[in-house]
């Protein structure tokens, strides 16, 4: 069965990614979100979607924030899917800071961004969620995002 947000929560987490990442609250108009125990998904909004609580659904939608003790914490893909409205809490990689950020390790250097949670960009857009504790920002990149697709460029 579905679950729709409870309208306190929804107007919770447009408020949070509005405060935090800049993210106009108009934009979320043509989604509803799901709430899915500790994670709020993502949808469009369509008048199909009752009919999906007639099946047994397994996941839909896409995985926008986890609620954590500490508050939301947003997931790297709505950070990248999200990417066109980003105007706060930004920060921007070096070259040479994207691969070992890609991998998980931390990036030791000062920001010029609020502690917390962050969008991290790299040469090609949206790289993924960090969380910047000055001065180290930590990789919030999924472990089984990391390992297939990056190298050690020692290892060349």
């Amino acid at each position: 069965m579905l679950n729709f947000a409870r309208p306190e929560t929804y107007s919770a987490v447009l408020s949070y990614l509005a405060a935090r990442f800049g993210i106009p609250e108009e934009i979320f108009a043509a989604y509803g979100i799901l709430d899915a125990g500790s994670n709020l998904r993502l949808v469009s909004a369509s008048p199909h979607l009752d009919s999906l609580s007639a099946i047994k659904v397994e996941v839909v939608g896409l995985r926008l924030v986890r609620k954590t003790n500490k508050g939301w914490k947003p997931t790297s893909a709505a950070l990248q899917f999200l990417a066109p409205w980003i105007t706060k809490s930004l920060v921007h990689l070096e070259p040479a800071e994207e691969i070992p950020f890609l991998q998980g390790q931390a990036i030791q250097r000062a920001f010029e961004v609020e502690p917390g949670y962050v969008a991290v960009q790299g040469r090609t857009g949206i790289l993924g969620c960090g969380l910047y504790r000055p001065p180290f920002l930590l990789s919030q990149i999924p472990a089984s995002s990391r390992a297939p697709f990056f190298f050690s460029e020692a290892s060349e």
